[in-house]
């Protein structure tokens, strides 16, 4: 309830001054300004977080080994055999699919690096924390980018449209796990 209270309370402060702001800078400007601000309102409530005291049962599902589970090198790992079963790569590919597969390897031992041992006790230590996490996963994305592209962009548009297919496999997999 709230939460609720919380969103319909913003929603009707907000109207009047976003309706205004449009008609008079536009809605680029109105998206920019608003964002910020929505964006300094949360930073501003992630300050009064606290880490649950010794003893004291979490609220959430925050904990040690959520943190270590989420952090699990394993994490980036590609269906590398899976891949060379569907997509039927040529010598050449193959080496382009296992320079992929270190590239995975490499971002996901950065991510991992970044994750902390333990949840942290502050919530300026939790920010700090998500800010590392996002930078090494952002690497880790840049790190493959290269690698995949190169073997994607050896491919025939025939494997290539095998390999997509795969992506949809798995997520729809994994959707129906999660169900």
């Amino acid at each position: 309830i709230i939460t609720a209270a919380g969103y319909g309370l913003g929603s009707a402060f907000t109207i009047v001054p976003i309706q205004r702001t449009i008609e008079a800078h536009g809605y680029q400007t109105a998206f920019l300004w608003f964002g910020i601000a929505q964006g300094v309102v949360v930073c501003l409530a992630s300050l009064m977080l606290e880490a649950p005291r010794h003893g004291q049962a979490a609220q959430s599902d925050l904990t040690t080994a959520t943190i270590r589970g989420q952090c699990d090198a394993g994490m980036m790992a590609w269906p590398t055999d899976q891949i060379d079963r569907v997509v039927r790569p040529d010598d050449a590919q193959r080496a382009k699919l296992q320079a992929l597969q270190s590239a995975a390897s490499q971002a996901a031992d950065t991510i991992k690096a970044a994750c902390p041992a333990d949840v942290p006790p502050t919530p300026p230590a939790r920010l700090t924390a998500v800010g590392q996490r996002l930078g090494a996963m952002l690497q880790g994305v840049e790190t493959m980018q290269p690698a995949l592209a190169d073997f994607y962009n050896s491919l025939s548009d025939d494997q290539k449209a095998r390999f997509n297919s795969m992506g949809r496999q798995l997520f729809a997999q994994k959707n129906a796990t999660n169900e």
